[in-house]
């Protein structure tokens, strides 16, 4: 009996140390407000990281219209590659989700919002959810924690990730989180010819002014090296590396510091 007693209690001591279960709803909008759908995720002791029947629930895209979803890559249903719900294992202490969109051929920023108070970590402690965003394929230098926030604006080209942690001595300062803050300001914009990029750096900081386009492509480098703290600003007049100057659109200013990153869209129109 106590023999059945003690391996009862070791199969039950992970789930009393890694979490317990819980799921939460993000809706996911575009820039201009219309509602693209609902996704959900969390965790439980039944979760894997492929298709769990009875959990997950798989999601299509629609004939016409704006979508987002979790990107499945299970082998044993390849033809489900994209999950409305994805929930995870209960007995994994870091977990990551990544969130995608389709069908939305705008060009406005998306938007996810979500209530706080039904975080995982908002009532108790040692549990972490954080969020960034960048292109696919590129490090997210820049995480946000979930609980001090009800929505999360993401650029139009790119992946939101989700990042959980049970830990009862995790590092926040491993993250780049409210403790710093970098204030962009870029007039006007849209421009024509000349545009002003302003910044406020908290401390003395390597600095790095770079202009992209919406491939992804570096148009040109405005600013590299060490500058003060205090406000500073620099004029970007539309060229190129080249010196040659750029088409009418939409590019992206990114300023990036050891601290922080910051990424603003810039519209060109002549």
């Amino acid at each position: 009996m106590k023999y059945l007693i003690c391996l009862f209690a070791l199969m039950l001591l992970p789930m009393l140390l890694l979490g317990y279960e819980w799921e939460l709803s993000i809706q996911v909008y575009s820039g201009d407000g219309t509602r693209f759908n609902t996704l959900a995720f969390g965790i439980d002791e039944d979760g894997t990281d492929g298709y769990d029947t009875g959990l997950d629930v798989p999601t299509f895209a629609p004939p016409s219209g704006f979508y987002a979803y979790f990107p499945l890559n299970d082998s044993l249903m390849p033809y489900m590659p994209m999950l409305g719900t994805d929930i995870r294992s209960a007995f994994d202490d870091s977990i990551l989700w990544v969130i995608r969109h389709a069908g939305d051929f705008s060009l406005d920023n998306k938007n996810l919002y979500w209530n706080p108070e039904l975080l995982p970590g908002y009532y108790s402690e040692d549990h972490y959810l954080y969020i960034g965003a960048n292109y696919p394929g590129v490090e997210i230098d820049e995480w946000y924690p979930m609980d001090t926030m009800d929505y999360f604006e993401f650029l139009n080209a790119q992946e939101v990730h989700i990042k959980y942690f049970y830990s009862d001595d995790i590092d926040e300062n491993e993250y780049t989180l409210q403790n710093y803050n970098l204030m962009v300001n870029i007039f006007p914009n849209p421009f024509n010819f000349m545009t002003n990029i302003e910044y406020l750096l908290c401390d003395r900081e390597e600095v790095l002014i770079s202009v992209y386009d919406l491939s992804g492509r570096k148009v040109i480098d405005l600013e590299n090296g060490v500058k003060e703290s205090g406000e500073h600003s620099i004029v970007w007049n539309g060229i190129n590396e080249e010196g040659k100057d750029v088409d009418s659109g939409i590019y992206f200013c990114r300023i990036a510091t050891k601290q922080l990153t910051k990424t603003n869209k810039i519209v060109i129109v002549k």
